[in-house]
C-alpha cells in the first residue's frame, strides 16, 4: 500500500491557518456546561432524541456501513475521487472524547475518535482534469485507511435542531491507500504527482470535506440516533 506521512497530516490536519483559530478567550472550563459524560452513551442518545427529534439507536453498532455513492472532490490536485458501492469499517471504535455546551457561544460540541476506518470500494473513479484537454479517467478498486480519525460535530445549541444544519470538523492523524491496477495507471500517477508537489496535506484537507461529514452521518445514525433522523 502506498503510504501518506503522519506527521505532515498531525502537522496540516491538525494546525490552524489563522491566530484566531487558536484563540482560546472566549473558552475555558467554566463556559462548558455538560448535558451528559462523554461515556454516558445511554443519555446522550436521549439527549439528542429529545432535541433533534429522532429515536436512540439500541444494541451494538453494525461492524460495516454501506454507502451507494462517495464523491471526494481535491481541487488542489484537479482532481475527483467517485466512490461506488461504498464497504466503510470502523464506526463502530469511535469513542466520545468531547460532549459539551459553551456557555459563551451557545454552541453543542460533539467530538467522536475512531481509533482505524477502513474504506473499501469495488468500483473507484478517478478523474484528473486538465486545462484545455479531456480529463484523464481509470476505474478499478481501492481501499483507503485512515488513523485516530477526529470528527467534531458543532451546532448552535437550541431546544430544537436539526442534525443536517450542523458542522463537522475532521483531523486525521495517518493515512495509506491502495488502488487497483487498472485505477493505479496514468491518471493515479498524474493525480499522485499533483498532490505531492506541493502540499499534501492540503489535498487531505479538501478531501475530508466531503468524507468526514458523510462518515460522522453514518455514525450517528448507526450508534446514536436514527429513524426520523433529519
Amino acid at each position: 500500500m502506498k503510504y501518506l506521512p503522519a506527521f505532515l497530516l498531525l502537522f496540516v490536519c491538525g494546525s490552524q491557518a489563522f491566530d484566531f483559530q487558536n484563540d482560546d478567550s472566549d473558552f475555558d472550563d467554566s463556559s462548558k456546561e455538560q448535558p451528559c459524560d462523554e461515556h454516558d452513551m445511554s443519555c446522550i442518545k436521549h439527549f439528542f432524541a429529545r432535541h433533534s427529534h429522532c429515536s436512540p439507536v439500541s444494541g451494538n453498532p453494525p461492524d460495516s456501513y454501506y454507502m451507494k455513492n462517495l464523491t471526494i472532490d481535491v481541487p488542489y490536485a484537479n482532481g475527483t475521487t467517485e466512490l461506488k458501492n461504498l464497504q466503510i469499517k470502523g464506526l463502530n471504535s469511535g469513542k466520545v472524547e468531547n460532549f459539551f455546551i459553551n456557555k459563551k457561544s451557545n454552541v453543542l460540541v460533539f467530538e467522536v475518535v475512531f481509533s482505524r476506518i477502513m474504506l473499501y470500494s469495488p468500483s473507484a473513479k478517478l478523474i484528473y482534469y486538465r486545462k484545455g484537454k479531456d480529463p484523464l479517467t481509470g476505474t478499478d478498486y481501492a481501499k483507503i485507511e485512515q488513523k485516530n480519525l477526529s470528527l467534531t460535530f458543532t451546532i448552535q445549541y437550541s431546544h430544537d435542531f436539526r442534525i443536517s444544519q450542523g458542522h463537522v470538523y475532521s483531523a486525521v492523524s495517518g493515512a495509506r491507500y491502495k488502488i487497483g491496477p487498472r485505477g493505479d495507471n496514468v491518471v493515479g500517477a498524474e493525480l499522485a504527482r499533483q498532490i505531492w508537489k506541493d502540499d499534501f496535506g492540503l489535498a487531505m484537507r479538501e478531501a475530508m470535506v466531503a468524507e468526514g461529514p458523510e462518515l460522522f452521518h453514518a455514525y450517528f445514525k448507526t450508534t446514536i440516533c436514527s429513524s426520523s433522523y433529519h
